[in-house]
């Protein structure tokens, strides 16, 4: 009987193949007349974004760039926080234990586990648009800030520019390949399901435009992904020349790293996270991850050794401040 029952099911997947199969063959003229027409859209397209433009070099930005680079960033962490309150409010919602204390849901649920993973996301993204606000605050280092964007925006448009090129190459080689197998032969294969002009809009052209329409989007994913690791590296390589700082208090390395006493702990730890009074627990547990992230061991690992010193003064500089306001707000 099971046997009957695979049987059918073979014979209906096989079925369903070569209704597909013909299905495909009926539709071809179709989907190549539709590629062959839309080529001049795909052209367009390409040649709007492989504008690359002057190759960036770090320079002083405007203030004007940059008031609109801080607008946008802060939008965007004030849209983070709140997603961030809407999941919580979610999870709750739907009766999955939030732990305060842990700023996470329980994880015995399977929903808590998803939540988390959300949750873990998001903080993650606020994490970086805090980095880049700190960095575009501080004049010392928002050029390099800029630099970054453009150098991925010229990368980007290389990219573009780069997939282009082969795309138009694979069309002219095709139709070159195609028309010279023919020799000149008046019996020409008509594809196209609509040709107003059939002695001037060949058969060649279409097969070329198909080509560019398989080969370029392939084309384009790796070149994307080259310009991507070419514009990191640039950056890095421009990162690595910047003269070591301490990486929680900017000061030269040649500064002897100071020495906090208990009353020095203890200053106004809203000022110490660089908060307002009137912010959120969420906007706390934030900016307290953002400081101790720029302070933690793995990010000083190769600095010098006053760095380092600084770094763990500063880092239970901040964890007092934190627990002060845990204390504070309960949370």
């Amino acid at each position: 009987m099971a046997r009957k029952k695979q049987g059918g099911l073979a014979e209906l997947v096989l079925c369903g193949l070569f209704f597909a199969i013909c299905g495909l063959i009926a539709a071809l003229p179709y989907i190549v007349t539709l590629a062959f027409y839309a080529l001049p859209l795909l052209l367009i397209y390409f040649a709007v974004h492989a504008r690359a433009g002057k190759y960036p070099a770090l320079q002083l930005c405007d203030d004007e760039d940059t008031q609109s680079y801080l607008r946008d960033l802060r939008k965007n962490r004030s849209d983070l926080f709140e997603e961030i309150d809407g999941i919580i409010e979610y999870g709750r919602e739907a009766g999955v234990r939030y732990l305060d204390r842990e700023d996470r849901f329980e994880n015995r649920s399977k929903r808590g586990q998803e939540l988390n993973l959300e949750l873990e996301r998001k903080r993650s993204l606020l994490a970086d648009v805090e980095e880049r606000t700190a960095i575009a605050e501080d004049p010392r280092y928002r050029a390099y800030l800029v630099l970054e964007e453009a150098l991925a925006a010229w990368y980007r448009a290389r990219a573009y520019l780069i997939a282009g090129s082969v795309g138009i190459s694979t069309l002219i080689g095709t139709i070159l390949l195609i028309e010279l197998r023919q020799n000149g032969s008046h019996e020409r294969l008509s594809i196209l399901v609509w040709n107003p002009a059939p002695h001037l809009l060949l058969s060649s052209f279409a097969f070329g435009a198909v080509a560019m329409w398989i080969v370029t989007p392939l084309v384009l994913v790796l070149a994307l992904r080259w310009s991507r690791r070419a514009a990191e590296a640039v950056y890095s390589s421009v990162i690595s020349q910047i003269p070591e700082e301490d990486a929680c208090d900017p000061g030269s390395e040649s500064d002897t790293a100071s020495e906090y006493t208990q009353d020095e702990l203890a200053d106004d730890p809203y000022k110490v996270l660089g908060i307002n009074v009137s912010a959120t627990v969420a906007e706390i547990k934030a900016a307290y991850r953002s400081a101790i992230k720029l302070c933690h061991p793995d990010t000083v690992a190769d600095r010098s050794v006053l760095i380092k010193e600084a770094a763990a003064q500063e880092a239970m500089r901040l964890n007092l401040a934190y627990e002060s306001l845990r204390a504070e707000r309960g949370f």
